[in-house]
């Protein structure tokens, strides 16, 4: 994964970003709790709005757990600013609660931050696909395209992508690959795939609609379960489950395609210490509240400080408020806004 880190930082020809990255790969080994170093990736949230309504997603569960989330969408001048207090970073992902193609100026963003050598990446659910996105994959592809393929089995799809339709998904995903790779035909396609009970037994669809699309890699992931509530037992995991996973990794070693299953449920051993995120990748919502991780997106109660409030984004970084969670984090003391997150229990 570092070495990753430092590939697509070298890849931005920018000295300052890969010092950048070095510096924060010591920091973290260390377990600091005030950084010299910027994150080394930073979600940024281009818009919250989406038209599903899945069932793995904390957006989904806002009315159930009393959160309150405003809607809205983040302009390019405010972006702009945004990317002009995060210099040092390697790379922005434009993704969080929302569908970022629903941001109009989507493809400027991408355009701007390449020019300021960054990394670019985003996530798409594919639910809709028009002519004007068309366009704007050819003329400014990002530096990784992720799709978010939950199943490739039409009635386990559409149970998950709640108001998705399973054909439009197949069409608009091919539509979407064959447009960035009339101009990039190297792009680095990926699918992402969070597992749960209901998809389990379809895995391998997966893994041969992203051979046929010749996709670079598959990533297989347990779901965070923090805002699920009961739901949650019917999405968890058993030991079917994980063989299924298993056979569909074998069947893309047997193509040829990378996959990794990202595990957080049952692995953590004492004093060992998963999070990185506090350390290496924040996430920014529209609005410009910084929050500690995409694990916990909401502004409303999860929120840092705001980076449109600062005159440096290392003031929120290195804020009391973080110090403390990353001392807390080390010393294995879960902090409350990280309870249930099996990246810190």
């Amino acid at each position: 994964m570092f070495i990753k880190k430092v590939y697509s930082a070298l890849r931005t020809r920018d000295v300052h970003k890969v010092l950048n990255c070095l510096i924060n790969q010591y920091e973290f080994k260390k377990k600091a709790t005030i950084l010299y170093s910027y994150p080394t990736c930073v979600d940024i949230e281009i818009t919250n709005r989406c038209p599903l309504r899945c069932i793995h997603c904390p957006r989904s569960y806002c009315d159930v757990n009393k959160i309150t989330m405003e809607l809205g969408i983040l302009s390019f001048e405010k972006f702009v600013e945004i990317i002009g207090k995060l210099r040092p970073v390697r790379s922005i992902t434009l993704q969080g609660l929302g569908e970022p193609l629903l941001n109009p100026d989507i493809f400027k963003m991408i355009e701007f931050a390449h020019k300021q050598n960054f990394f670019v990446s985003f996530s798409t659910s594919a639910s809709f696909y028009n002519t004007e996105i068309e366009v704007g994959l050819r003329k400014y592809p990002a530096d990784i395209l992720n799709f978010s393929v939950d199943s490739m089995e039409k009635t386990s799809f559409e149970a998950i992508r709640v108001n998705h339709n399973f054909e439009k998904f197949v069409s608009n995903s091919e539509g979407m690959i064959t447009a960035v790779r009339k101009s990039r035909k190297n792009i680095d396609i990926s699918f992402h795939c969070c597992v749960m009970k209901i998809n389990a037994p379809y895995l391998t669809k997966v893994i041969e609609f992203a051979d046929k699309l010749k996709v670079k890699s598959v990533d297989f992931s347990e779901l965070n379960l923090s805002y699920l509530g009961s739901v949650r037992n019917k999405l968890i995991l058993d030991s079917e489950d994980y063989a299924n996973v298993k056979k569909a990794m074998n069947l893309a070693a047997e193509k040829g395609i990378p996959s990794t299953f990202t595990r957080v449920y049952g692995i953590k051993v004492p004093g060992e210490v998963l999070c990185r995120y506090l350390w290496r990748q924040p996430y920014i919502t529209w609005d410009g509240y910084v929050n500690i991780c995409c694990g916990r997106p909401f502004s409303s109660i999860h929120n840092v400080s705001n980076i449109f409030e600062v005159d440096s984004f290392m003031e929120v970084w290195n804020s009391p408020k973080m110090q403390a969670l990353r001392e807390a984090i080390r010393a294995e003391n879960v902090p409350s806004v990280c309870s249930v997150c099996p990246m810190a229990e």
